[in-house]
């Protein structure tokens, strides 16, 4: 630990740079509400739902992400699409963790929903590639019949 002199006042850093009191909030949580390393889906989901705590969210995403990212990416062909249906799946679980009835299936219902979400959206990406090859033959089209009314013998 150091002292650092930023400013008006000097607060008490640690070596990597964190603060003091984010250090003490920290270990405070840990030993108030513990690790969440041994708990069940049933435990994290319940201590996101009822604390809102990170770490139990970290932890979900930890187990299911890989698996979740496997689905989007058997599913989609564009690694933007297969970001966004992988960061859309989680958000749909923070929306919803709340009214999840059976927590213990988590990694299925999470399955269903990565698949869900990477349909739509390659239906989307079908759908927007269409349109701009559309919009392209439509523009073509009409730079030709532009050319042919104004052309001169």
């Amino acid at each position: 630990m150091f002292f650092d002199s930023s400013g008006d006042e000097e607060t008490l850093k640690m070596a990597g740079g964190a603060s003091l009191p984010g250090v003490v909030c920290s270990l405070e949580r840990l030993f108030t509400s513990g690790s969440v390393a041994g708990l069940t889906e049933a435990g994290l989901l319940e201590r996101f739902v009822n604390d809102r705590d990170e770490s139990a969210f970290e932890a979900i995403v930890a187990r299911h992400g890989p698996m979740v990212l496997g689905v989007c990416r058997g599913r989609l062909r564009d690694p933007r699409d297969v970001e966004d249906a992988f960061q859309a799946t989680f958000l749909v679980l923070a929306r919803r963790a709340g009214s999840i009835k059976q927590p213990e299936r988590l990694g299925t219902r999470q399955f269903g929903t990565a698949t869900r979400v990477a349909l739509r959206a390659r239906s989307l990406s079908a759908r927007r590639i269409a349109t701009e090859v559309l919009s392209e033959l439509v523009v073509e089209t009409t730079q030709a019949d532009v050319s042919s009314v104004f052309k001169t013998p």
